[in-house]
């Protein structure tokens, strides 16, 4: 995979962004599965996935604490992976405007710049704990451009999540004041429970994970997948032995380049 750094002003959020792009060109994959030179570097786009990271993380996560990269090279598919500090993706109600960052001005920047398709049979997104949340967020808000989403232990309700942590003797370090409100929780506009609509022209498929050892977050990821499936998505839920954390996420992520490869392959042969 080639590894791309890219710092650069974001105009929404009013400062330097870093986001995290691999693209598959002239990986050792590539170069194995072709008969020439000009096959290996022929012109054309990749299909991409958005990665996004948990709370208190950052982008090189999913680098240095999965095998992720790894597996997308394999599977022939680009990774997008921006910085979203602990902003849950949305756009801040005492902050900066991440929702509108990654919906309007990230996807320009990358296929600007970079041979990433823009086709919705190409595009997927998924994230962990946090980023599980942003992935389900944008991929409800903006179903005409994800064919997949893939939600990871997903932070799906903060007032769950915060109560539980106060009721263990857990700190909770994030502001949830400053990303949703008074109310510090997803409310009407972030609620990812009622971004589900049964009338949707699109629906993204779901793969929803959540691990048998973990805590407050199994039941609100059960209830949104059984909420996906009354709305006629098509959507699994996958538990299993695993804790809240990165070696149960490097698994999950495993699957999800799988199943997108692999639709990806479905839709090329029709």
């Amino acid at each position: 995979m080639i590894r791309n750094e890219c710092s650069f002003y974001s105009k929404v959020l009013g400062e330097p962004v870093k986001v995290l792009v691999l693209l598959p060109i002239g990986s050792g994959y590539a170069i194995r599965q072709s008969s020439s030179l000009d096959e290996v570097y022929a012109q054309k786009t990749y299909p991409v996935l958005y990665l996004f990271h948990c709370a208190n993380g950052c982008a090189e996560d999913w680098l240095y604490r999965t095998d992720t990269e790894a597996y997308a090279e394999e599977a022939g598919i680009a990774l997008a992976i921006p910085d979203l500090h602990d902003s849950f993706g949305v756009d801040m109600a005492h902050g900066k405007k991440y929702g509108t960052f990654l919906s309007e001005e990230l996807p320009r920047f990358l296929h600007h710049v970079f041979p990433i398709s823009e086709a919705r049979a190409e595009t997927a997104a998924a994230g962990c704990s946090m980023g599980g949340y942003t992935a389900a967020y944008h991929g409800l808000i903006h179903p005409e451009r994800f064919s997949l989403i893939g939600v990871l232990s997903g932070a799906l309700q903060g007032d769950v999540i915060h109560a539980w942590l106060t009721e263990n003797g857990i700190a909770d370090d994030l502001n949830w004041k400053n990303i949703f409100g008074e109310a510090r929780t997803q409310h009407e506009d972030t609620d990812v429970f009622q971004k589900i609509d049964p009338d949707a022209e699109y629906k993204p498929e779901f793969l929803v994970f959540c691990g048998e050892e973990e805590t407050c977050n199994v039941e609100m990821n059960q209830r949104f997948h059984k909420k996906l499936k009354e709305a006629g998505y098509e959507a699994s839920f996958a538990g299993g032995h695993g804790e809240h954390g990165w070696r149960y996420w490097d698994g999950c992520i495993h699957q999800v380049i799988e199943r997108f490869a692999e639709r990806i392959r479905e839709d090329e042969e029709d």
